[in-house]
């Protein structure tokens, strides 16, 4: 999708997933089956426009934070599949117990 040149590519990214967008668009689609939704309402759609350069800041910060969030889900993934092996190993396979058995 090509923007307005005062309207940031990221920073409309972040409008269109926002709850309010979703929100709008939920509450003026037609139809049932296959849900429908005009470009002119989507265009009805109002939202504050900062400054440009302003945007750009807005968008950079946001991806940062989706940046930080990704990297925690995966540092998230990672602890609890090492917590899964330990638990695997003390409590399953009791390899503390045998190790002290084999005086290791």
């Amino acid at each position: 999708m090509r923007t307005l040149e005062r309207l940031d590519q990221r920073f409309l990214r972040y409008i269109i997933g926002s709850s309010a967008f979703t929100q709008h668009v939920l509450g003026i689609q037609t139809g049932t089956a296959v849900p429908h939704i005009s470009s002119s309402q989507i265009k009805e759609f109002k939202f504050v426009r900062p400054p440009l350069e302003e945007q750009k800041a807005i968008a950079h910060i946001l991806s940062s934070l989706d940046d930080k969030i990704e990297l925690n889900q995966q540092m998230n993934r990672t602890l609890e599949g090492i917590a899964r092996a330990l638990f695997k190993s003390w409590f399953i396979d009791f390899d503390p117990v045998r190790a002290k058995l084999d005086g290791r």
